[in-house]
């Protein structure tokens, strides 16, 4: 086997998409969480959902 398919660097790729997976759930709940709030700003909403769903693209593209 090649290098790059050794099984350390597999569990290296097996552990950062479960982290990815994982963060993803919380993020989720996260989001679920904030959809309770109740605020009277739009913009502050936007906002708010904006930051949510750019920390779960940077998970997701990293």
């Amino acid at each position: 086997m090649s290098d790059h398919h050794s099984h350390d660097a597999i569990q290296q790729h097996v552990k950062k998409y479960l982290f990815v997976f994982y963060s993803l759930i919380v993020g989720t709940i996260v989001t679920v969480w904030a959809s309770t709030w109740h605020i009277d700003s739009v913009a502050l909403t936007v906002a708010i959902a904006l930051v949510i769903a750019c920390v779960k693209g940077f998970l997701v593209a990293r």
